[in-house]
């Protein structure tokens, strides 16, 4: 009976998934517009904290980014407010182009062959390359709706997040039903 419980012991161990913290940050020197405020030459960046459990393929490598911040020199700080918003990796395009987007079309994404074989679950970066944008789209946001006009190259980036390797919250169930098991076999006894 000892060895059984062991056994379920070291199994439910040997199965715990991990969520690896990440922040995705991409950033570029524009103009546009933020509300009813214009800015010139601002260094932007858009940043997103996800966990890489989050990241699926559709034929491009895509995380949900719902709640990204965006910073904008000079006018300040908010959140992207559009639907479908996604930090992805086109690495199908040459050369490869990373960066954020919504279900309309691309926010800003960097263009750069390093992005060729990136899957968005591991650290990367900074890398530079031409900026690609969309200056006939606009986006909302809490400063008000953004409108880019120009851009120089932007630089993307993926940082693995402090704290390690967070076990997911089912896992930890399931975990604690086996242990439970193994306690409700030893009390029989």
């Amino acid at each position: 009976m000892k060895k059984l419980g062991l056994m379920l012991i070291v199994c439910g161990l040997s199965m715990i998934a991990s969520a690896a913290p990440i922040t995705y940050i991409q950033t570029a020197v524009a103009s546009g517009q933020a509300g009813e405020s214009s800015f010139t030459d601002a260094l932007v960046t858009i940043t997103f904290l996800g966990d890489t459990t989050n990241v699926y393929n559709d034929g491009i490598w895509r995380h949900d980014a719902t709640g990204a911040s965006i910073n904008i020199a000079g006018i300040g700080s908010g959140t992207l407010t559009d639907l479908g918003l996604t930090v992805y990796n086109n690495g199908l395009l040459s050369p490869g182009y990373a960066g954020f987007g919504n279900g309309v079309g691309t926010i800003f994404s960097t263009a750069n062959a390093a992005f060729a074989g990136y899957n968005l679950q591991s650290a990367i970066g900074p890398i530079a390359g031409t900026v690609y944008y969309r200056s006939d789209l606009s986006y909302g946001s809490t400063l008000g709706t953004l409108r880019f006009s120009s851009s120089s190259d932007a630089t993307f980036e993926a940082q693995m997040g402090p704290g390690g390797e967070v076990p997911e919250p089912g896992t930890i169930g399931l975990m604690g039903l086996g242990l439970g098991g193994v306690l409700l076999l030893r009390r029989r006894k």
